[in-house]
């Protein structure tokens, strides 16, 4: 995932507990920029209705990124 072209953002050895959100072709959530207080921020955000113990996922982009 991309904060801008010269950052990426890398959550193998830390992170909040976004960073075990699964890849899916048919994600029930997306990522959205926001600038809060002048810094930039990811959230995520539901596409659909998501029932409670369902797995939470986004698409990882990765023919974006290699």
């Amino acid at each position: 995932m991309s904060l801008r072209p010269d950052a990426i953002i890398d959550a193998t050895m830390k992170g909040n507990i976004s960073r075990f959100i699964n890849h899916s072709c048919d994600p029930n959530s997306e990522t959205q920029k926001w600038t809060v207080d002048g810094e930039l921020r990811i959230g995520f955000f539901s596409r659909k209705n998501i029932k409670q113990g369902e797995e939470l996922t986004f698409d990882y982009q990765y023919q974006r990124y290699g």
